[in-house]
């Protein structure tokens, strides 16, 4: 997770808590861009891996989808492991900060720090200076899935 991805989590998800993130839950990564299911418009992206069921991946995925927010929920298969997807819409005053540099208000800063704590690095970065990180963390391509004929064809010869 980039430091831009940590600052967006708890202002895109607002009903998010660390354990939706932790391993237990079957979290993988935050990311911004997923190049197989390109957009125009800025997306969040959250994805857990489908095999993981625990208590905490079923609280997670009833609250996130009753989230306001939430776009479209997809599997992508990556690295032959099915990954569910959560596609979260970027509202329009969030827009703004994928800029390069953006500056935060002070409301945006205290639900960050509020939720990360005060020992986690982003602590301090968004408390005290500009923030400078990269708006771009592509996900990994989804694995190749034959068609029905490729298959076929295998199968024939």
């Amino acid at each position: 997770m980039t430091n831009f991805e940590k600052i967006l989590l708890p202002l895109v998800v607002n009903n998010i808590s660390k354990e939706d993130i932790c391993p237990e839950s079957g979290f993988i990564d935050t990311y911004t861009v997923d190049v197989d299911r390109p957009s125009w418009q800025n997306e969040f992206f959250i994805v857990y891996n489908d095999f993981i069921r625990s208590e905490k991946s079923i609280n997670r995925a009833r609250k996130f989808e009753n989230s306001g927010n939430l776009k479209r929920v997809y599997v992508k298969c990556i690295n032959n492991k099915p990954c569910i997807v959560y596609s979260f819409w970027i509202d329009r005053t969030l827009k703004i900060l994928y800029d390069d540099t953006f500056i935060l208000n002070s409301k945006q800063k205290f639900k960050i720090a509020q939720f990360w704590g005060a020992s986690d690095e982003i602590f301090d970065i968004v408390l005290n200076r500009t923030v400078q990180s990269s708006v771009e963390h592509k996900m990994p391509l989804a694995d190749y899935q034959k068609s029905i004929g490729e298959k076929l064809k295998g199968i024939t010869r």
